[in-house]
């Protein structure tokens, strides 16, 4: 199914006159939707850290597409912060994964005498496990790459770059992770 959007062209003379050409269709292919996922489907996140320019200490956060909004007070975020992409690259859970995860995370709550799901280790495994690639480098400016167990897991030392990033990078990356996830 195709859906035609029409787009009215106007010219403009030299001498100011202004005259209507014709109206074109510009037709947009529908797009049918995605059922079922495919093993090698990633996520990919993109935020923004703003980092004081006093001291380099990351001051907040926010998903790339809230930049704009930062950005468009442009003389007073130059002055103040520097602004910082930071791309991380999942690959998706699938359900079984996902069920197994969670009863992973599991912890039972004896005063209530129910089961919640502990959060942070859920994230762990989301981590170690489906955390692929990032955009970060070394203090020379040399991108870090991650390392893979022979399981497929994050190395240690891998993990070790990851968990001394400031929490509130990941508490972003998992709240926008989960909502991509559907998850949520």
């Amino acid at each position: 199914m195709e859906v035609k959007d029409l787009e009215e062209k106007v010219d403009v003379k030299a001498d100011g006159d202004v005259s209507q050409k014709e109206v074109v269709p510009e037709v947009k292919k529908k797009i049918s939707p995605k059922l079922f996922m495919k093993k090698d489907d990633h996520i990919i996140i993109d935020i923004v850290g703003y980092y004081s320019n006093e001291d380099g200490s990351l001051v907040f956060v926010l998903p790339k597409d809230m930049e704009k909004e930062i950005s468009d007070k442009e003389e007073i975020v130059s002055g103040i912060w520097t602004a910082v992409h930071h791309r991380f690259e999942f690959t998706r859970v699938g359900y079984d994964k996902l069920n197994r995860y969670r009863k992973g995370s599991m912890i039972y709550n004896h005063e209530g005498k129910n089961n919640t799901i502990n959060l942070v280790q859920l994230h762990d495994f989301f981590l170690v496990f489906h955390l692929v690639d990032w955009n970060y480098c070394d203090e020379d400016g040399n991108p870090i790459k991650f390392k893979f167990d022979m399981n497929g897991a994050l190395s240690d030392e891998s993990l070790g770059y990851v968990y001394s990033l400031p929490p509130m990078v990941l508490d972003l990356v998992f709240s926008i992770y989960e909502k991509r996830m559907n998850i949520i």
